[in-house]
């Protein structure tokens, strides 16, 4: 059996200005070895965040869960605290997670379609949340 190494690197893109986002549409995110969500739908949630993650078992034949239950993946930003700079975790500001990605726009320059909207590569989501006031 070969091994696969699998570098996941997901984080929502907070940003003002950025070439190249808007014109994209959310894809799905499925090479037959893993996938974000059920296979049939986008990848990407209204958090900008990757649906839940499945890796496929060749010894059973089917799709594993990487998450508990149904979850997709989960993040938190965190805003003001303590203003020093020493702590690398500021949990003394105002802390949101799970946020709602307004305005979310993609690029899937670097993702190759295989059929329909699947395929692979990386789509990248930019959008606007809130944090506290």
């Amino acid at each position: 059996m070969g091994k696969y190494f699998i570098l996941l690197i997901l984080f929502p893109l907070i940003t003002y200005s950025q070439g190249g986002f808007g014109v994209d549409s959310n894809k799905t995110i499925d090479n037959g070895k893993f996938r974000f969500g059920d296979g049939s739908e986008v990848s990407i949630d209204g958090k900008g965040m990757g649906k839940q993650p499945h890796i496929y078992g060749t010894s059973i034949s089917d799709w594993l869960e990487l998450t508990y239950s149904t979850n997709p993946l989960n993040y938190a930003y965190g805003v003001g605290g303590d203003g020093t700079g020493t702590n690398p975790w500021n949990i003394y500001g105002t802390v949101g997670s799970d946020l709602t990605m307004s305005n979310q726009q993609f690029n899937t320059s670097d993702f190759i379609v295989t059929s329909g909207s699947k395929g692979y590569g990386i789509i990248t989501v930019s959008g606007t949340i809130t944090v506290g006031s």
